[in-house]
């Protein structure tokens, strides 16, 4: 069977970065720089999206 032009390939990266999601750096809605406080806690400096 064929592989349809390496669409298994992004199958399995798929598959992949489901099970291993890469760590948040930048805030999802506006893309700014997480800050982190001394208890780990990745946010938003403006305010948009808090870890956890």
């Amino acid at each position: 069977m064929s592989d349809y032009g390496g669409f298994g390939a992004i199958v399995k990266e798929a598959r992949v970065l489901a099970e291993n999601p890469p760590p948040v750096v930048a805030c999802p809605k506006c893309g700014e720089p997480l800050q982190v406080n001394p208890f780990g806690v990745k946010s938003c400096p403006l305010g948009h999206w808090r870890e956890g």
